[in-house]
């Protein structure tokens, strides 16, 4: 798993390996959830621009990285694209994975490197994504790179997907996790889908938290996440949202053109004894075998797929 063998890298061939599988994990990630936001955008009354791309930048990485860092992926104070998504926004527009970002609409963007010692914070990526998407609402954005010493300046239109954001998090854990937009895939629970089929599952399942308001829901209710014991009726709810974004999940999935097959047994392997807010294995595989058949039978009478629950509207 590339989380303990990034903590545990003490030579410089151990760590260059660990961060080049972590971006190509990066890469698989923005590309499945991509697929998924941009091919539900009509379900999702909330959209958000989709520009196929991920974008890193030195101070996201902790401190010790920072060099190997530099050197692996030839990254400078500023953001730059770590992955471009096959077939999306970035990609048709011409841009190249290694592409440094060095102006938006015309507008320099901020290449200050991190302080010493700074701790790893996303600030730098959330600050040139929030440009990004505020220059795309009056039309194509003008981005200008740094290619190989050449400057290169590409117009970029981003497709229309449902709210959501997605990333990585560099922690050696099977959760995944939302809340409201954003998406947290955690390493190893990346590493644990098998194939982009079972990792379309945990995407769709987050992206219908997000779709559903789930989390403003919880919290309009009083409901503690959070707390090791909750009482009874906080666990229903909670129940009942982890239920709501598997039923979700699978239409997104179906829509997005992913193998639905691969669910039941899927959610049974991760799911071990469940407890009081999330179903057991053998529970979850029947729930959501329940759910691929009905999907696939209003596939064979030729009905469009809709998803049998409610959309909160805006």
């Amino acid at each position: 798993m590339l989380a303990p063998l990034l903590l545990a890298a003490g030579r410089s061939d151990d760590t260059d390996f660990a961060l080049t599988a972590l971006r190509a994990e990066d890469a698989r990630i923005a590309t499945v959830a991509y697929r998924i936001a941009v091919a539900n955008r009509d379900l999702c009354p909330l959209k958000s621009p989709w520009f196929g791309a991920v974008v890193h930048e030195l101070r996201q990485y902790a401190p010790r990285y920072r060099p190997a860092v530099t050197r692996v992926f030839d990254l400078g104070p500023g953001p730059a694209l770590a992955a471009v998504v096959p077939g999306g926004a970035a990609d048709r527009a011409g841009a190249q994975v290694g592409d440094r970002i060095t102006a938006i609409n015309g507008i320099r963007v901020d290449a200050t490197p991190p302080g010493k010692g700074e701790k790893a914070n996303y600030s730098g990526v959330e600050r040139v994504l929030a440009r990004l998407a505020n220059a795309s609402r009056v039309g194509p954005v003008a981005v200008t790179v740094e290619r190989a010493g050449t400057p290169v300046t590409y117009d970029l239109v981003p497709d229309r997907g449902c709210r959501s954001q997605v990333q990585l998090e560099t922690s050696d854990t099977l959760n995944a996790g939302a809340d409201g937009t954003m998406i947290s895939i955690g390493l190893e629970a990346a590493a644990a889908a098998q194939n982009d089929d079972e990792l379309a599952i945990s995407i769709a399942h987050e992206m219908a938290h997000n779709i559903l308001a789930h989390r403003d829901r919880l919290d309009r209710a009083g409901v503690e996440r959070d707390a090791k014991v909750r009482n009874p009726q906080d666990a229903l709810e909670i129940r009942k949202t982890e239920d709501e974004a598997d039923l979700l999940g699978l239409y997104l999935v179906a829509q997005a053109g992913y193998d639905i097959d691969v669910a039941p047994p899927y959610w049974e392997r991760l799911s071990g004894a469940g407890d009081a807010t999330h179903a057991g294995g053998t529970e979850r595989r029947a729930m959501t075998q329940r759910i691929v058949d009905e999907i696939k039978a209003s596939r064979a009478r030729g009905e469009p797929l809709t998803p049998p629950i409610a959309i909160p509207q805006p």
